[in-house]
């Protein structure tokens, strides 16, 4: 066989191989959708110095710095994290803070400082929990300071990888012992100042008491970046957007159109 009738038949495999390809992946390149979660807590509330012994679950949540012998009133959360069947890459704690003297007989403090921790231990439950049988304050996770202005909300934000969005991760996917459940502690890092946040029954906001509109939630997520994408059939990522099918489909036709001057002048 002449050698450019060799060549001929060789592009030609290549070409109809390469269309094939275009045709096959051009509609698999796509961004992976994110999945996401809004996880509302199943116990919320605060324990008190001054009544060390008394179950003080009165509905909102009351921190404060600088209580009896100079301790604080620390507020307490627990999220069950078992219906979450993804990896957390980024997470959102959102608490509605709650202000209003004339409805409710109480406000809340602008510009404080406010930390959460990790709570490791979550046999605790919010109608038998004291202050004296709290449990203990695990790691620190991340501070967030409330507005110059109240009632507001205050966010804890992770947008991916730091620390809420792990220790919430670990306490999703660890093995033995753990029941997917994951506490928060929440304290004030300001001297006297006082911080009010709804409860997740709504008490505030029965009452009337203004900005009392969001429960305490995790809004959760499982990219990191929300523009990563997946190359369906590979493991490789790749370029996500619809350019990426136009770029590959043009320099394919570009390939044949090479290919085909190429023969004519054999």
């Amino acid at each position: 066989m002449p050698q450019s009738k060799i060549s001929k038949t060789i592009w030609s495999m290549l070409l109809t191989v390469a269309f094939f390809t275009v045709i096959l992946f051009s509609n698999r390149i796509e961004a992976a959708p994110e999945t996401t979660s809004t996880i509302t807590s199943t116990d919320a509330v605060y324990v008190d110095p001054g009544q060390p012994t008394s179950n003080v679950n009165n509905g909102l949540i009351f921190i404060s710095g600088n209580g009896a012998g100079g301790t604080s009133n620390i507020g307490l959360l627990k999220f069950n994290l078992s219906s979450v069947g993804y990896t957390i890459n980024k997470a959102r704690l959102n608490l509605a803070i709650v202000s209003d003297q004339a409805t409710c007989g109480f406000t809340s403090d602008a510009s404080v400082s406010v930390n959460i921790y990790q709570v490791d231990n979550t046999t605790w439950t919010e109608t038998g929990v004291t202050y004296n049988t709290k449990p203990t304050r695990g790691n620190f996770i991340m501070s967030a300071t409330v507005g110059t202005t109240v009632p507001s909300h205050l966010a804890f934000s992770d947008t991916g990888g730091g620390n809420l969005s792990s220790y919430l991760e670990t306490e999703r996917s660890v093995g033995a012992g753990n029941d997917g459940i994951a506490g928060i502690w929440i304290e004030t890092t300001a001297g006297a100042n006082q911080v009010v946040f709804e409860d997740d029954e709504g008490t505030g906001a029965t009452a009337g008491c203004s900005g009392a509109n969001l429960v305490p939630t995790l809004q959760l997520a499982d990219s990191a970046d929300p523009l990563a994408i997946t190359l369906a059939s590979l493991t490789a990522n790749r370029p996500s957007t619809p350019l990426a099918r136009y770029i590959l489909f043009t320099a394919m036709i570009g390939l044949a159109a090479v290919a085909l001057v190429w023969m004519r002048r054999r």
